[in-house]
């Protein structure tokens, strides 16, 4: 395996030939060379500072479990918005000043922009994280009433039933017993043709997303899946092994998995606490922030899109 050189500039390869800045070697198992990261350390190492004000959760997603509004989806390569809003108060930022997200992820830095009244624009190219974003930035629009209502039907009924199979994509298949399919995807549907308000229709796709690992048979480990033992995918290929003689994979265990409707309902009672408190401190913002979609390798070609309003 071939790591590309990052840059040429003999001052950086000088350093690290005297051995200053040396660090242990992260590369795993040695599968290739970390050259180049030791390289981009030396030669921004003079405006580097090492620190003890962060930890291991501050920096990951694990600072946003149970926090209102940030925990609404789980985004484990996100970092915690108590990260996002020190530095925020590290570089001094005041309503009216701006900021630019070039990876913006599931909008933490978004939100905390928003909630400080700073304007900020992100870039991001995945859907999900659009959805996310969409969601989480229209908590002061939605009606909770209407939302309660809702909670309270789904709590009452059966399961709409499904019209169509679940869109599954290859990594998907048969992470969801096939009664759970059925109900995410009535669910969905009903979501889609009900009489509802854009906002609630938004927050109901997301919330549905959101559960889908939880009520799946599978785990989210870094980036891969871990598969329960349960998933046809698993059990098809453990009777191949056993007919060629090869011992079993033992898969992961995940004990009883919660209903569609049961995890739906917990989440949207989450949710429902989360915007009635932050609806109670409703203030006028007049701040705008606004996610991209793309990428951004392509950012210069995106800059021109991106507009402040005058502080």
């Amino acid at each position: 395996m071939h790591q590309l050189k990052l840059f040429d500039d003999e001052s950086v390869d000088s350093v690290l030939s005297a051995g200053q800045n040396a660090t242990a070697e992260f590369s795993h198992n040695s599968v290739a060379s970390d050259i180049e990261r030791k390289r981009l350390e030396a030669r921004y190492a003079s405006i580097l500072n090492a620190t003890n004000r962060f930890n291991r959760r501050s920096v990951s997603f694990q600072g946003n479990k149970g926090q209102i509004l940030h925990s609404w989806v789980k985004y484990r390569e996100g970092f915690s918005a108590e990260l996002v809003d020190t530095l925020f108060d590290d570089f001094c930022l005041k309503p009216g000043d701006s900021v630019l997200e070039p990876f913006s992820g599931s909008a933490t830095t978004l939100l905390v922009a928003k909630s400080k009244d700073v304007h900020a624009a992100g870039i991001e190219i995945l859907p999900n994280c659009h959805l996310a974003w969409e969601a989480k930035s229209l908590v002061y629009d939605y009606d909770v009433g209407e939302l309660v209502s809702i909670l309270d039907w789904i709590g009452k009924n059966s399961v709409p039933p499904a019209t169509g199979p679940f869109p599954h994509l290859r990594i998907t298949d048969s992470a969801f017993s096939s009664e759970t399919e059925a109900d995410l995807m009535g669910y969905t549907e009903w979501a889609e043709k009900g009489q509802f308000s854009h906002t609630a229709q938004v927050l109901l796709k997301l919330l549905l997303t959101s559960i889908l690992e939880e009520v799946s048979y599978t785990r989210k480990d870094g980036q891969y899946l871990r598969w329960d033992s349960r998933a046809e995918k698993v059990r098809t290929r453990n009777e191949i092994r056993l007919k060629q003689g090869k011992p079993v994979g033992r898969g992961l265990d995940k004990g009883v998995l919660p209903s569609v409707k049961s995890a739906l309902r917990a989440a949207m009672t989450t949710v429902i606490n989360d915007i009635k408190t932050i609806q109670r401190h409703q203030r006028t913002r007049s701040s705008v922030q606004n996610l991209i979609e793309g990428s951004s390798l392509i950012f210069c070609q995106l800059f021109h899109r991106i507009s402040f309003p005058q502080s």
